[in-house]
C-alpha cells in the first residue's frame, strides 16, 4: 500500500509539473481556426473585417482523455466611423484538467491606409488572466491533495500588455503580434503564481482568386518562445463559390488538421455568417488515448460604418 501511494502522489506531482510547464510555455489556447482568430494574440488584427464581427470558438482537444484541454473563446471587434480607429474586445475561458484559466483584454488598433488598397494596422491591448487551480478536484489514496503546496498560488492573476503590427490588402495579410510585454522580472513575487514568457506570433496568408467560383487561401502562423523549440503551421484552404471552404494543413507537434466552413451572406451582402468545423489527428503515441480534437467556430459580421476609402473588387476570406 506504502508503494502504491507513493507511486500515485508520484504520478500527480509529474501531471501537476507537466501542466505548469505547458502554460509557463505556451499560455495562450492553440486553435486549428487560427486565422480567424488571430485576435487571440495580435490585437492590429481588429478592424481588419472591414465590418463589425463578432465570433465564438470552442475547442474540444484530445477527446478521450481525463483532463483534456477545452477551450472556449468569445472576441468582437468594429472600425469606428473614423474608420482608422477599431476597438475590439477579447476573452478566453481555457480549461486543462484541475487548470482553468480566464483572460479578457481590450484593445485598440490605429490604422493608415495606403493608395486605397493597403492597410498598415499597429495595435495595443491590455488586460489581465485569472488562475486558478482546483486542487479539490484531485483524489489521492491518503486524501492528500496539495502534494506541491499548490495553496499558496491556488488562485492568482497576471495583468498583460501587448501589442502587434498588421500588413493586408485585397489579397494576403502579414501579421506580428507580441500578447505579453511584461518581462518576468515584474512577476516574481509568489502571489502572481506561473511567471509568463514573452512570445512572438508570426502569421501570413495568401488568396488566389483563380476563378469567380475557385479560390485558394494558404495561411501560416509560427510561434516563437526564447529556449523553447519553434512552433508552426500550415494550411491550404479551397473556397468554392463564396459560399463553402474545404482545407487541410500539419502542425509541427505531428498533428494534421481538416477544415470546413460554410460561409453564407444576405441582405444585399451587407451581413455574413460563418459557420466553422475543424477535426485534428495526431501522428504521436497519444493519439491512441484520444479521439481526436474538434473545434467549432461561429462568427457573424456587418456593416456598421460604411468604410470612406477601402474598395475591394473581390471578398476577402481573412
Amino acid at each position: 500500500m506504502l508503494f502504491k501511494n507513493f507511486l500515485h502522489k508520484s504520478f500527480l506531482g509529474l501531471f501537476i509539473l507537466f501542466n505548469i510547464h505547458l502554460l509557463s510555455a505556451q499560455q495562450l489556447p492553440l486553435f486549428t481556426h487560427y486565422y480567424w482568430n488571430e485576435q487571440n494574440y495580435n490585437p492590429a488584427y481588429i478592424g481588419s473585417k472591414e465590418i463589425f464581427h463578432a465570433q465564438v470558438l470552442n475547442r474540444l482537444q484530445w477527446v478521450g482523455m481525463n483532463g483534456a484541454p477545452n477551450t472556449f473563446n468569445a472576441a468582437i471587434h468594429t472600425p469606428l466611423s473614423k474608420d482608422n480607429i477599431a476597438l475590439g474586445v477579447n476573452f478566453y475561458n481555457d480549461r486543462i484538467g484541475i487548470l482553468s484559466n480566464n483572460g479578457i483584454s481590450v484593445q485598440y488598433a490605429y490604422r493608415l491606409k495606403f493608395k486605397d488598397k493597403y492597410t498598415l494596422s499597429l495595435g495595443i491591448q491590455a488586460g489581465a488572466e485569472f488562475r486558478h487551480f482546483q486542487s479539490s478536484k484531485i483524489n489521492t489514496d491518503d486524501g492528500i491533495p496539495d502534494l506541491l503546496n499548490i495553496n499558496n498560488f491556488e488562485k492568482s492573476w497576471m495583468p498583460h500588455i501587448g501589442t502587434g503590427v498588421y500588413f493586408y490588402g485585397q489579397n494576403f495579410s502579414i501579421g506580428l503580434g507580441i500578447p505579453q510585454l511584461l518581462p518576468k522580472g515584474v512577476f516574481k513575487d509568489e502571489k502572481w503564481g506561473i511567471q509568463p514568457a514573452i512570445q512572438y506570433f508570426i502569421s501570413g496568408a495568401y488568396q488566389w482568386n483563380i476563378q469567380d467560383n475557385f479560390r485558394l487561401l494558404p495561411t501560416t502562423t509560427i510561434r516563437v518562445l526564447p529556449s523553447q523549440p519553434l512552433q508552426a503551421e500550415f494550411s491550404v484552404n479551397a473556397i468554392l463559390y463564396d459560399q463553402f471552404m474545404v482545407g487541410t494543413g500539419v502542425r509541427t507537434d505531428k498533428t494534421t488538421s481538416f477544415l470546413v466552413q460554410y460561409m453564407p451572406t444576405f441582405d444585399h451582402g451587407e451581413k455574413k455568417l460563418n459557420i466553422g468545423y475543424s477535426y485534428d489527428l495526431s501522428w504521436k503515441a497519444l493519439r491512441t488515448a484520444n479521439s481526436g480534437s474538434h473545434e467549432l467556430m461561429i462568427s457573424f459580421g456587418m456593416q456598421v460604418f460604411k468604410p470612406s476609402n477601402i474598395i475591394y473588387k473581390s471578398p476577402r476570406y481573412f
